[in-house]
């Protein structure tokens, strides 16, 4: 047993999808499953199990990711201790995000916040996900803030909007919507829907207001796979636009929507006491906030 099977453990544990836990760590779906095999082969004991696309935890695994989770948070809590004594003029941030913003709007934030102190530089440290998982780890002390969505019912997190984006329309190649300039959610609903596992009630939400119910066909983690099953004709995709999804082989198309806006918060704890560098980037993104 080694830090890095508990760490994708770890991982695995909080997505419980391996395509997306192996697209987080950074290593390949089959180095993730022989590592997480090799795991229960030494335990003795199955730690995951098979449910339609994804895995759960069993009852051996539930077990044993309460304690690793509690692990991983003090073995980082460690290296960015040992980081700050060998280097005290370096400050660490620990940022979760979500994935379409840790490609877009937050490496620009943290250069203009860098850029302002370049005698006291930043170590910053991103941990991708989706909503739920950035608030998880804020919860456990791993991440000091987190962009993500907003939810509700979260008495301990504290969100500001920070930044509001354009949503736009996914198409497939040859889909028969592609000869028009923009389209309307009446036209969208026609087709079945691609969604996020994320909270979407705010995209039910615009549909509700009109009366409609489209199909939803699946869904996924996040954007790109979102693009993905899109181009494979699984349906069409309202998601926040981004030139980069086109790589993925589908058409980005115009919502005539005024209303179409997927709203990004920046999130703390309220129980924690934040560190200094987490105290001032979060003043420096409020000041520069895009949405209110």
């Amino acid at each position: 047993m080694n830090l890095h099977q508990l760490q994708y453990f770890d991982c695995l544990s909080q997505t419980l999808h391996y395509q997306r836990a192996a697209e987080q760590l950074g290593i390949s779906q089959p180095a993730l499953s022989r590592s997480i095999s090799a795991l229960e082969a030494e335990l003795g004991v199955p730690l995951f199990e098979r449910r339609g696309r994804g895995v759960e935890l069993s009852r051996y695994g539930a077990a044993f990711a309460s304690h690793i989770s509690l692990a991983m948070q003090e073995i980082n809590t460690g290296v960015t201790r040992v980081c700050e004594l060998a280097d005290p003029g370096r400050l660490t941030l620990n940022l979760g995000v979500n994935y379409i913003l840790a490609a877009s709007y937050l490496p620009g934030l943290a250069r203009a916040y860098q850029d302002l102190q370049p005698e006291r530089p930043i170590f910053f440290q991103f941990h991708q996900g989706n909503t739920l998982s950035v608030l998880k780890n804020i919860k456990d002390g791993i991440c000091d803030l987190g962009f993500c969505s907003f939810v509700e019912d979260q008495p301990e997190i504290q969100f500001h909007p920070v930044i509001s984006m354009k949503m736009c329309v996914l198409a497939p190649a040859k889909h028969p919507l592609l000869s028009r300039r923009s389209l309307t959610l009446e036209d969208v609903a026609r087709f079945p829907l691609v969604l996020s596992l994320d909270h979407t009630y705010y995209l039910e939400n615009l549909f509700r207001r009109r009366n409609l119910t489209p199909a939803v066909s699946c869904r996924t983690g996040e954007d790109r796979a979102i693009a993905a099953l899109v181009a494979q004709g699984f349906g069409l995709a309202i998601v926040p636009y981004d030139e980069q999804l086109r790589a993925c082989g589908v058409e980005l198309l115009s919502l005539d929507e005024p209303d179409a806006f997927r709203t990004y918060y920046l999130a703390r704890s309220r129980t924690r006491t934040p560190s200094e560098a987490a105290r001032a980037f979060w003043q420096f993104t409020l000041e520069h906030a895009e949405a209110e």
